[in-house]
Order: C-alpha cells, then structure tokens, then sequence
C-alpha cells in the first residue's frame, strides 16, 4: 500500500472513529499518544524516516497530511467554544424566538478583563506588579472596577483602599489610563449602567475576536500559517484550527527545519515545494 494509501486509511478509518468521542469528553492523558504512536507504526511499518511532527503537515509542505490526534482534539475544544460565543440565536430547539431591537447593553465591555494581557491591561505601567495587585483584590474585570470606583472611574479613595495602596496620586493615574483606554461611546456606555443588570441583551453578540498561533518565538519555513496575521475566531473554519493546532503544538521541532533538504543542493526556488510521489 502506498504512503497515501496508508495515510487515508489512518485519517478516514482509524482515527475518524474517535471524533465523537473527542467532541464529548477528555481522554485519559496517555490514551491520544498511544494511539498516535500505533498509528505512526502502521504508517511506516515501524520503519521512522522522517520526523512524526513533519508527517503531521499538509502534502504540499512536505508532510503527508497524516492526522495528529492531540491537535484534532485541541481543534474540537476551539470549535465548541466557537459555537457557545459565536452560534446562530435561533436554533431549530428553541421553541419561542424573541426579537428584541434598539436595546443596548454593556455586559461585554464590563467583561473586558484588566490583566493578562487585555485590552484594559495597563500593567507595567504605574505600579509594579499590578497584575498581581488587582487578582489578590478581586478585581479582574471592568464591571468589578465599575463597582469600586464608580461609573465615572473617578471614586480613587475606594480603590486605592480595596488595593492596600497608601499614594492617592498613583490610584488617580491608573484611573486615568482606564478612563484613556476606553473610547467615547463605552464611557457614555458606563455612564448609563445600572449595577442591577445581570447578562447581556438578547440582539446582542458576543464581541469579535481574532486569534492568531502563538508560535513564541519560533520560525522557519513549515511554521508558515496560510492565513497570514490574525483570523476571526467567529468565521474562522475547523480546517483552519486544527493546521494552526498542529504547528502550534509540534512548534518546538519544526522551528528552524528546512522543508528538504535538497533545496540548497539543487538551488530551488522557494516557490518549489517538496511533494510526496506516492
């Protein structure tokens, strides 16, 4: 059986009778990598000529498009995630549909988290440590600053005592930075909330959000992603997430690996791409 012929056999055979059980729970940790090895057995006959993480790539990156199941199910996890933020509103389930129009609602920006790198995240700023500050104070998101310090962002006295904070003019300068990052409509938005509000409003979606691999640092000719820069994680497609899974996850052994080795033998251009004959 030719290498393609195994590679089907493997994708659409084996390995596809696992999807269900993927999309609905955890496998044990060992029980993907098992698998995967028996896979890759099959696959060469026990016989290692290239690097498993280079068999994982698409033919015309060199690989053989052979299906790696940790990325599959780390594509699953993404994909349910997609669908709880990002699904259609009126499903063939729901027995009643309401349509509700001119409403507006601040849920999504009072959820803007204030850490770990978000958009309100001013850490390193002001205060060393700040990050830090606000977890160990309860306050990790907009709608929890709101309540300290005031629609206005303006109460300095109530947040530097709920941060343990002594100099007033360090507390009004990261108010400020808030009050900076945040744009016109969302401070009027702010102005006009009312603390009895308890979820979004029924028109309205979660926010777009864009991802993009984090390859940390990593490069070389197969970690090149075909979407380049970002992608939007409400249309992005399954396909899409799961190769952006398998570089991410194989990243450390194809940083810096040439797609073949014959090309600077054979000077080839870099628009000629290694491919598997059979």
């Amino acid at each position: 059986m030719s290498y393609r012929g195994r590679t089907l056999v493997i994708n659409n055979l084996a390995a596809s009778s696992l999807w269900h059980k993927l999309a609905c729970v955890d496998p044990p940790p060992n029980l993907l990598a098992n698998i995967q090895a028996q896979l890759v057995d099959f696959f060469w006959d026990g016989l290692h000529w290239i690097p498993q993480s280079v068999l994982h790539l698409l033919k015309e990156e060199g690989g053989q498009g052979l299906v790696q199941l940790s990325s599959r199910a780390a594509a699953f996890r993404l994909q349910f995630i997609q669908r709880l933020l990002t699904g259609p509103r009126d499903l063939i389930w729901n027995v009643f549909k309401k349509q509700n129009k001119g409403c507006q609602s601040v849920h999504w920006l009072l959820e803007e988290p204030l850490v770990y790198g978000g958009r309100l995240d001013i850490s390193g700023v002001t205060v060393p440590a700040l990050s830090r500050t606000l977890v160990s104070s309860g306050i990790v998101t907009l709608r929890e600053l709101v309540n300290i310090a005031g629609s206005d962002l303006s109460r300095a006295e109530d947040l530097a005592a709920r941060m343990g904070l002594r100099s007033r003019r360090v507390v009004n300068q990261l108010l400020h930075r808030w009050r900076s990052a945040l744009t016109s409509e969302e401070r009027v938005q702010l102005m006009d909330y009312q603390h009895t509000e308890t979820g979004p409003a029924e028109d309205e979606s979660f926010p777009r959000l864009n991802i993009a691999p984090d390859l940390d640092g990593c490069a070389g000719p197969l970690l090149e992603c075909r979407s380049k820069g970002e992608m939007d994680f409400g249309s992005v497609s399954g396909k899409l997430l799961y190769r952006a899974c398998v570089k991410v996850l194989n990243k450390k052994k194809l940083s810096g690996r040439v797609d073949t080795p014959w090309r600077n033998v054979l000077g080839f251009n870099d628009d000629v791409k290694p491919e598997w004959m059979a």
